[in-house]
């Protein structure tokens, strides 16, 4: 779920590829922390689904983009 740059470049005033490189380390770690935190919940159903899904877009989302789509 990173951002992708074609898209959000402009959009958020960034000028300085080292910053949206860091905007995006910054992205990447939050993903991370919310991704661990419900996969440590995932064993309840509650949060189950949402793990699952998450997981979904994620992999659908990393594999477009290393394909170049």
């Amino acid at each position: 779920m990173i951002l992708d740059h074609r898209k959000t470049f402009c959009i958020l005033g960034i000028s300085n590829w080292k910053t949206f490189l860091k905007f995006q380390e910054i992205a990447k770690a939050t993903e991370d922390f919310i991704t661990e935190g419900l996969e440590f919940y995932s064993h309840t159903s509650k949060y189950r689904n949402l793990y699952e899904n998450l997981n979904d877009i994620q992999t659908t989302y990393y594999s477009t983009h290393e394909n170049g789509i």
